[in-house]
C-alpha cells in the first residue's frame, strides 16, 4: 500500500479521490497492525498458561498413573504371597487326605490285645468315707475361701485406710493423722465431722490430752516449716466430697493457731452448707441486716458490710483447753493471749459462684491477712461444687482432708486433679481424718450428696431471700 500510495502521488495531487482511497486504506492498514501488535502479548500470554494447564494435567495424570502402577505391583505382590499360602494349604491337605485314606484302609486290619494284669484284691480300708481326710480337705478349703474373701473384699474396697496408702497412692506428704474420737471433753458421744457433736469441733480445747488435739498441734507444726512466715498466712481446708470432716479439721487447726498466741480468723467458705455459726459463739450476735439475717461472707463479697463488721470474736472459754488438772492445762496453755476470730457464711446466696469468681474474694483475702496474723478459710467440696476452685488460687496453703476407710481413692484422684488442672494449684498435703486403731473395711462414697449443688444449703438460720443485687429463683443454686 505504500508503494501504491508513492505511484499514485507521482500521477496525481493529494485530493485527487484515487489518491485519497489509497491513503485512507494505507490509514486503516496501519491502525489494523497496531490493534494486532498491542493484542499479540495478551494472546501469547493465554497460550503459554494454557500450554502449562496442559502440562499440569499431564503432570497430574503422570503421577496418577505411577500410583497406579505402584498400587498394582503391591497387589502382585500379595496375589503371588496368596498363591503360595494356596498351594501349601491344598499339599497340606492332599496329604491329610492321603493319611485318612490309609487309616480307613488299616482300621479292620488290626485287632485289640487286651490281657489280665494282675488280680484284683480285696483291701484292707473302707475307701469312702474317710473322715480325717475330708476334715483336713475342709480346713484347707475354708482357709483357702477366707483368705480368697479377705483379698476380695480388700479389692473392691477402695478406700485408705493407712498414712503408708494415702502418701504411696497420691504422692503428697500426709500432714497430719487425726484418730477416730469417740468421746468429747463433755463425755458425750461426739462424731467428728458432724455439727451435731460440737464439742468434737473444739477437741483442742475440749480434749487437749487427747490424741486428737495432738494431731491438730502436730499439723499446726508442720504447716509452719512449709515456708517464711509471710508465705503461709491462708490456709484453706477442703475435701473431695462432703462429710470427710474438713469444717472439723479447720475449726480446730484455728484453735491451735489461736492457742499459739496467733490472731486467728476463721472464715465459713462454704456457702452452701456454712456451719461454723452453730459452732462458736461469737460476739457479733446482734451484729445483723436489717431483715434480721446473720452479716457473714456473702455481705462481704456484696458490699453489704465491712470486714470488721462483720467478723465476731469467739469467747475465750471456747479457745483455752477446759478439761483436766491444772498442772496438765499448765502443759499446753502458753498464755500467749491468742484471739480467734469467726466470720460466718452470711445470708444465703442463689449464685455462690458468681460471687466468687470476680475480685471481691481476693480484696477480702487480701483485707483478712492485712488484720490477722493467720487466716483460715473452710470451704466446699471440690468435687460437689465449684466454689473452691475459685477460692484456691487466692490461698497460701491448701490441705486436702481425706476421711479414711470411708473416702474412695477414686474420688480423692479427681479431686487433686481438679485441682491441678483447673484451679493450677497442687494442695500442701493430706489431713487423715478418722483413722481407726484397727484396720476397718470402707465403703464407696457416691458424690451426689444432699445439700451440695442439689438447690439446699443445711442451714436453717439462712434465708431463701437474695441478696440485693442478685436475682434468681429458689433451688437455682444448684448449678454451683
Amino acid at each position: 500500500l505504500e508503494a501504491t500510495v508513492a505511484t499514485l502521488a507521482q500521477r496525481y495531487k493529494d485530493r485527487h479521490p484515487k489518491m485519497m482511497a489509497a491513503r485512507a486504506a494505507l490509514a486503516e492498514a496501519q491502525a489494523a497492525l497496531r490493534r494486532e501488535a498491542i493484542a499479540a502479548p495478551a494472546i501469547l500470554r493465554n497460550l503459554v498458561e494454557q500450554a502449562r494447564a496442559a502440562e499440569q494435567r499431564l503432570e497430574i495424570e503422570t503421577k496418577e498413573q505411577e500410583k497406579a502402577a505402584l498400587a498394582l505391583n503391591k497387589a502382585a505382590i500379595g496375589y503371588q504371597e496368596l498363591a503360595r499360602l494356596a498351594e501349601t494349604e491344598r499339599a497340606l491337605y492332599e496329604s491329610v487326605l492321603r493319611q485318612i485314606q490309609q487309616t480307613d484302609l488299616t482300621k479292620g486290619v488290626r485287632t485289640s490285645a487286651i490281657s489280665v494284669v494282675e488280680r484284683p484284691t480285696l483291701p484292707g480300708a473302707p475307701v469312702s468315707p474317710r473322715p480325717m481326710k475330708a476334715l483336713a480337705l475342709g480346713l484347707l478349703g475354708g482357709l483357702a475361701a477366707g483368705l480368697g474373701a479377705i483379698f476380695g473384699l480388700n479389692a473392691i474396697d477402695r478406700s485408705i485406710k493407712t498414712v503408708d496408702q494415702a502418701e504411696t497412692l497420691f504422692g503428697m506428704s500426709v500432714l497430719a493423722a487425726v484418730p477416730e474420737t469417740t468421746e468429747a471433753a463433755s463425755g458425750k458421744s461426739a462424731q467428728p465431722g458432724t455439727v451435731e457433736g460440737t464439742e468434737s469441733y473444739r477437741l483442742v480445747a475440749q480434749a487437749p490430752e487427747g490424741p486428737a488435739a495432738e494431731a491438730f498441734r502436730n499439723l499446726r507444726a508442720t504447716l509452719s516449716l512449709l515456708g517464711p512466715e509471710e508465705e503461709r498466712k491462708v490456709f484453706l481446708f477442703t475435701s473431695a466430697v462432703p462429710s470427710e470432716g474438713k469444717s472439723f479439721a479447720s475449726a480446730n487447726y484455728a484453735l491451735s493457731l489461736a492457742q499459739q498466741g496467733h490472731r486467728v480468723l476463721l472464715i465459713d467458705g462454704d456457702l452452701r452448707r456454712p456451719s461454723l455459726h452453730q459452732i462458736f459463739r461469737t460476739g457479733n450476735g446482734s451484729k445483723r441486716a436489717a431483715d434480721g439475717e446473720q452479716v457473714g461472707v456473702v455481705e462481704c463479697l456484696v458490699g453489704a458490710s465491712t470486714l470488721e463488721a462483720a467478723v465476731g470474736a469467739v469467747a475465750a472459754d471456747q479457745i483455752e483447753p477446759g478439761t483436766g488438772t491444772a498442772a496438765q492445762r499448765k502443759n499446753i496453755v502458753t498464755g500467749l493471749g491468742g484471739e480467734l476470730f469467726v466470720l460466718a457464711g452470711g445470708r444465703r446466696s442463689p449464685n455462690p459462684a458468681e460471687l466468687l469468681s470476680g475480685s471481691a474474694f481476693p480484696t477480702l483475702i487480701a483485707e483478712a491477712s492485712r488484720l490477722f496474723d493467720r487466716v483460715v478459710v473452710d470451704s466446699a467440696p471440690v468435687l460437689a461444687v465449684s466454689d473452691t476452685l475459685l477460692m484456691t488460687p487466692h490461698v497460701q496453703t491448701t490441705c486436702l482432708v481425706v476421711r479414711a476407710a470411708k473416702t474412695s481413692r477414686d474420688a480423692v484422684e479427681r479431686a487433686i486433679a481438679l485441682l491441678q488442672t483447673v484451679a493450677s494449684i497442687r494442695p500442701a498435703g493430706i489431713v487423715l481424718n478418722r483413722l481407726p486403731k484397727g484396720a476397718g473395711a470402707g465403703h464407696y462414697y457416691y458424690y451426689a450428696s444432699p445439700g451440695y449443688g442439689s438447690g439446699t444449703y443445711g442451714g436453717a438460720q439462712y434465708s431463701d431471700r437474695p441478696l440485693a443485687g442478685t436475682s434468681s429463683s429458689r433451688g437455682s443454686n444448684g448449678a454451683g
